[in-house]
């Protein structure tokens, strides 16, 4: 089984495709990781070098896999950091080719555009998720800003954020997972996750560290665990798990990074387990 992962990439540090394609690998799938950006570093360590890929170049890319028919081996497409506004018709693109050549395959769309108040993605990114985006995705993987973005609810805790898992369903998304999202007690954060009519939260100790890649490995894990399982709760819980054991790495090495190779077995078999509790 392969999975199209079709995000940016960093040649050191762990964010994008850079993220994804370990925890993936580990899980038993083939990774095929189409660099929507292409960096030295995380901008956040220090000014990286790179470019952005065009549209012309991603669908070269994608049309190369197509050519030697191997979409019917894709079970997923997963969608993450775009680099602009203009390579979401490629990532579309994408998603209906791999569809028509196997109707299973899913569209995990983590709607990267920013975080704590920032959109850092240039051109309308907000309008191509919520007019296009959503309608074709299967799971959507928000962050609280992201949420706010696409529901003009602004997310600032667990009520506001099961009003905005309402308004994301109706955009088009069967499975909802919002991170990062300000639990009751102020030193945890939640995850709400939502599919069929039940809505549930997982509440973490919050882990004071830069946590640049988090978001990228916790939708390559929930997206593994999902396919392997077909559970959702076990999925969450399990990514959740995974990402909050490499956290409380990171800030025990006081690490820049995830350093995703030294916990690739702690990710996957998390020494803490959060059960998720029921909301609706």
């Amino acid at each position: 089984m392969a999975i199209l992962s079709i995000q940016s990439n960093v040649i050191t540090g762990y964010v994008g495709n850079a993220a994804a394609r370990l925890p993936l690998q580990r899980l038993g799938f083939e990774v095929w990781a189409l660099d929507t950006v292409i960096l030295s570093n995380h901008p956040a360590i220090c000014p990286p070098t790179g470019q952005t890929s065009t549209p012309a170049q991603i669908l070269d890319l994608f049309n190369g896999i197509h050519s030697q028919g191997l979409l019917n081996n894709c079970v997923a497409v997963l969608g993450g950091y775009l680099g602009n506004a203009e390579n979401g018709p490629a990532l579309v693109h994408a998603v209906v080719k791999s569809r028509e050549e196997n109707k299973r395959a899913l569209f995990i769309c983590d709607p990267v555009m920013g975080d704590n108040g920032r959109i850092y993605v240039p051109g309308d990114i907000v309008s191509f998720y919520k007019n296009r985006a959503m309608s074709l995705t299967d799971i959507a993987l928000p962050n609280a800003f992201e949420a706010s973005l696409l529901t003009g609810i602004s997310v600032t805790n667990v009520s506001t954020a099961l009003q905005a898992i309402q308004t994301l369903r109706n955009q088009g998304p069967d499975t909802i997972v919002i991170t990062g999202v300000e639990a009751p007690d102020n030193s945890k954060l939640a995850t709400l996750i939502s599919f069929k009519d039940e809505t549930w939260q997982i509440t973490t100790p919050k882990v004071e560290i830069q946590s640049h890649g988090a978001g990228d490995l916790l939708s390559a894990l929930f997206t593994g665990h999902y396919i392997q399982s077909g559970n959702h709760l076990m999925a969450v819980s399990s990514a959740v798990a995974g990402v909050y054991a490499a956290l409380k790495n990171a800030k025990k090495t006081r690490s820049e990074t995830l350093s995703l190779v030294s916990v690739q077995k702690i990710i996957l078999d998390p020494p803490e387990i959060f059960a998720p509790e029921r909301l609706r």
